[in-house]
């Protein structure tokens, strides 16, 4: 007599054995899928993300007795991932790798998804003729989150784990942990509230269609489970932070038209770059258009997977996406996809004894078209980008440490890597980890920067930190985020900043090879260009087919310092309450005093100085640029018992032309500071402090 296995569910059919034929192209399709993961995985080993480094310092601050803090002393959860940062300390306080650890931890958490979506596809019905691992395994955003430091695969995983046990409850009607299951999920991301809501209402219609009854007592049992143990979670963290949400929600959500657009832009990349996914979700439609609505309550535990991927999409449509490489926020969802891709292909084929002949043919040209559609997406090189953006912030933070006191306060927009690397306090310009910032009113109205729209120049300002970074993490002379422009406009950061620019060997000893790219992802005019934020230089080779490589190359560093000597001056642009008049009138008052007090200058060195500068003004009119700014910089250098104010006027006008703000207001400050009596070389630094930057940096004179 044949037994019914324990956790059988009712009214689930009995297996059918596919033809020999269909196993065997199913065997080779496995094959060939664990194939390409592994070949992803490879590819991806060690690609590093920068905001895994926002966890760690969060970990090591606690391993050191700061608490759950980015900065000791301030209590702001710039965080979503508590799980996964408890994980990182531990992995600290052991004396490991941390980084390394996190990235194998990712790797499990990968293995154990593939078992747990082998057990949710055999849910109610027969075993599928084509594995759901055969959609997912190939993808490249399988491969690449299998790797990374982030607890994005961790996530994925349980929220597959929950919601098999949750149908499979649901199902059965035995309890079986699934809401305890959310609650780790919950505890890895804010998120899983979210999933464990919608989990609830899958598994109820699930119930409702097999058990013809809606399962009062089972919600009320798992709320109250999930309630009991992530709200002591909550309460915790409500004490600790003092803040309902996060302080990355307030920095990433601004809400508006543009926001949702965003979201709209990632949905439509995900669909372009996962068809067959995509197409999936309009199963439920194409079954009652076709008059079909059977087969939806034949299979509940179908169409709960849908409800729930749905409403993961209109969740990520409506908070505008995410930045990060292969579309982050999508990843939990694709194993469900590859679920319901699996079981519609098997209802088909049930349904049309075309499809059933055809089946693996089928199979293969789907393939085909997912891996052809895969092609087409920038993934790859914005991973690539992402990992030399870290790598970079791992050098420069290193180089911070070595050269700025220890506490000194530094200010970035990468809040990762470089202030991991340099364990200095630091001012996060996009307001992950800044409580003030994130609660700015004020953002860039722009469809493109998800997460990336909060600054606050001003705000960084009065903190004075001694070096601000703009843009990446090897920073940029132009202005790149909010907070960039803000404090490029500011004529006090003009006033006390001083634009340094460094060359960094990088770790690499030698030219080596970083990565290959099919054809010119990056442009034609990357042949032999140098990427020096990233430490990269481009080449395109034509053989055997045209591709671009990628070499190690000296990273150039642009970082703004707070100028030492003029500190002193501080007070009064305190006392000025912001009002550049005031502020210049007791920085003149100041010079003029220390101006009556110095000895007259050495006659003969301000002769050999003028020379000097009187040579320099001629290379220039013969056009030799490079002569002019040679002798100008002797003339600085020979300048101190001179005091000629005219070297530095020239520096300033020279700056000018070329297009150097930062210089041109140094320089204007020197001449102004030797003669502080002339009206003219007020109104110039008057001018250079006010100019708005772009207005300076598009003059075609």
């Amino acid at each position: 007599m044949r037994t019914t296995p324990a956790d059988a569910i009712p009214g689930q059919d009995a297996r059918t054995r596919p033809a020999p034929r269909l196993i065997t192209t199913r065997r080779i399709l496995l094959l060939v899928a664990a194939l390409v993961f592994v070949a992803n995985v490879l590819r991806y080993h060690g690609y590093l993300l920068d905001d895994a480094y926002i966890s760690l310092r969060y970990a090591r601050n606690l391993v050191e007795g700061h608490g759950l803090v980015f900065n000791p002393g301030e209590r702001v959860e710039g965080y979503t991932n508590f799980l996964w940062v408890v994980l990182g300390a531990a992995l600290l306080k052991a004396g490991t790798d941390a980084m390394a650890g996190l990235q194998w931890l990712s790797v499990l958490a990968s293995l154990g998804l593939l078992t747990v979506v082998g057990r949710l596809e055999r849910l109610g019905g027969s075993a599928a003729a084509v594995p759901a691992l055969i959609w997912l395994l190939p993808l490249e955003a399988f491969g690449y989150w299998t790797s990374t430091g982030m607890e994005t695969m961790l996530f994925a995983t349980l929220f597959t784990a929950a919601i098999s046990l949750g149908l499979r409850e649901a199902l059965t009607g035995r309890f079986r942990g699934s809401s305890l299951v959310f609650v780790l999920l919950a505890l890895t991301r804010p998120e899983g509230v979210l999933c464990f809501a919608l989990g609830q209402g899958g598994f109820a219609l699930a119930w409702r269609l097999r058990q013809g009854r809606w399962p009062l007592r089972r919600l009320v049992r798992d709320v109250a489970l999930f309630a009991l143990a992530y709200g002591s979670y909550f309460a915790w963290r409500l004490a600790y932070y003092d803040e309902l949400l996060p302080n990355t929600f307030h920095a990433k959500i601004t809400g508006g038209a543009e926001q949702w657009l965003n979201g709209l832009i990632n949905l439509r990349e995900w669909a372009s770059s996962y068809p067959i996914f995509a197409l999936t979700l309009l199963a439920p439609v194409v079954l009652i258009a076709s008059r079909r609505r059977r087969l939806l309550s034949a299979h509940p535990e179908l169409l709960a997977l849908w409800g729930i991927t749905v409403g993961w999409v209109v969740y990520v449509l409506l908070i505008g996406g995410d930045f990060m490489p292969f579309l982050r926020f999508f990843l939990p969802i694709l194993p469900l996809c590859a679920v319901l891709a699996s079981r519609s292909l098997a209802i088909a084929a049930g349904e049309h004894r075309t499809v059933d002949r055809h089946l693996g043919g089928i199979a293969i040209v789907l393939l085909f078209v997912q891996f052809g559609a895969n092609l087409t997406t920038d993934g790859p090189e914005r991973a690539f980008v992402a990992h030399r953006t870290t790598v970079v912030g791992e050098e420069v933070g290193r180089y911070f440490a070595q050269t700025l006191d220890r506490g000194e306060l530094i200010a970035v927009n990468t809040a990762g890597s470089l202030p991991y690397a340099s364990a200095l306090p630091t001012i996060d310009m996009l307001g992950l980890t800044d409580r003030a910032i994130a609660r700015h009113p004020i953002y860039v109205v722009s469809p493109s920067w998800s997460g990336h729209r909060r600054g606050w120049g001003g705000y960084v300002l009065s903190r004075r930190p001694r070096t601000v970074v703009w843009y990446n993490t090897a920073g940029l002379r132009e202005p790149h985020y909010l907070s960039d422009h803000q404090l490029a406009d500011n004529p006090f950061f003009r006033f006390f900043y001083q634009l340094r620019r460094v060359s960094l060997p990088g770790s690499e000893a030698r030219e080596r090879v970083l990565a290959r790219f099919f054809a010119t992802p990056f442009g034609n005019q990357a042949a032999s260009a140098i990427s020096p934020n990233l430490g990269v230089r481009f080449e395109i080779r034509e053989h055997p087919i045209r591709h671009t490589v990628a070499l190690a190359a000296p990273i150039t560093l642009y970082y703004f310092e707070l100028r030492r000597d003029r500190e002193a001056l501080w007070p009064d642009f305190e006392a000025s309450g912001g009002d550049l008049g005031r502020f210049l009138a007791a920085v003149l008052a100041a010079w003029h005093d220390a101006a009556t007090r110095r000895p007259p200058a050495a006659a003969a060195a301000r002769g050999e100085v003028d020379e000097l500068c009187r040579r320099a003004l001629l290379h220039f009119e013969q056009g030799d640029v490079a002569a002019a700014k040679t002798l100008l910089s002797e003339a600085a250098q020979r300048n101190a018992p001179a005091r000629s104010p005219r070297v530095y006027q020239y520096i300033a006008n020279l700056a000018v032309l070329e297009k150097d703000l930062f210089l041109a207001v140094h320089a204007s400050q020197e001449a102004l500071r030797l003669e502080p009596a002339s009206e003219l070389y007020r109104k110039n630094l008057r001018h250079l402090l006010l100019v708005p930057f772009k207005e300076f940096r598009d003059r075609s004179e």
